[in-house]
């Protein structure tokens, strides 16, 4: 999947489709049966020209262009063109697209002065993710891993969240953080000795980040990092202690370090391919 948040200018955006490529908006984007529609949908149910995304100055609106069957702006149909946000999900027919909308910087802030506080808003960023998972029996060979694995996390530059006793997720913003030292990062974590039960498993994609009630931990949201989880519930089923995504692996160049697994994530079809440590 192409990145656009590397290549777009501040006010731009692109649409997910639900195999999870993007297309790049540079002008209207048609949804449709037949073929000239920037997204073309072959379903039965669908119109031969059924709805379009126009821009309009600095943001995008979604519009049905009478459509039989109508078009679907989080789970509610529209009637007249409604003005899109990031994170938007858009349905034609029975499949799901995300409007993506990025801004310029990472956090946005502004003040309103009617209720005295700041609202921060947040844009959807690129982030290597990986969810660590300890041992459940208690000992001196798990909590030693687990505080090595909390320190190469720190001293790369990521950030670190608890999730539960015995688990917690790291993740590093693309922006801020070099390829490089990510991916040595978690090879370093790949060759160390896990101890028996624990896992780690490793994503890359697009989320929200958010605030938390601790100030030095950030909220990671969106469907990404959903996937990350089920990449880690994915690793205990096959039984293994590393798993990664592709997207991942190649956006750290790991490829020659990784054997691709023959199963992907259970109940997700047309999810990325999985691999692990070439050595287990």
């Amino acid at each position: 999947m192409s990145n656009p948040e590397q290549s777009l200018p501040p006010f731009e955006a692109w649409i997910e489709l639900p195999d999870k490529s993007t297309i790049v908006l540079k002008g209207d984007c048609h949804f449709g049966r037949i073929e000239g529609n920037e997204i073309v949908n072959p379903d039965s149910r669908i119109s031969r020209r059924h709805s379009v995304v126009r821009r309009e100055g600095n943001h995008y609106v979604l519009v049905d262009l009478g459509s039989t069957n109508g078009t679907f702006l989080n789970d509610s149909r529209i009637y007249k063109p409604t003005r899109l946000k990031d994170g938007d999900v858009i349905m034609v027919g029975a499949l799901k697209y995300h409007f993506c909308q990025p801004v310029d910087t990472d956090v946005v802030e502004t003040t309103d002065s009617s209720v005295g506080r700041t609202e921060v808003v947040v844009a959807k960023i690129f982030c290597w993710m990986v969810v660590i998972v300890s041992p459940e029996a208690p000992g001196p060979a798990a909590t030693a891993w687990s505080e090595k694995v909390r320190r190469i996390l720190t001293d790369s530059g990521a950030g670190v969240k608890r999730l539960r006793e015995g688990a917690w997720i790291g993740h590093w913003r693309e922006r801020r953080a070099k390829p490089e030292k990510v991916g040595a990062a978690v090879m370093e974590i790949a060759w160390l000795t896990t101890p028996t039960g624990a896992r780690v498993a490793l994503h890359h994609g697009a989320v929200r980040v958010g605030p938390t009630a601790v100030v030095t931990e950030e909220n990671l949201l969106g469907a990404e990092v959903s996937f990350t989880h089920k990449l880690e519930t994915t690793a205990l089923e096959l039984g293994v202690k590393f798993i990664a995504s592709e997207p991942a692996v190649l956006s750290l160049n790991l490829q020659t370090s990784m054997r691709p697994l023959a199963q992907g994530v259970r109940d997700l079809p047309g999810s990325p391919a999985l691999f692990t440590v070439a050595t287990q």
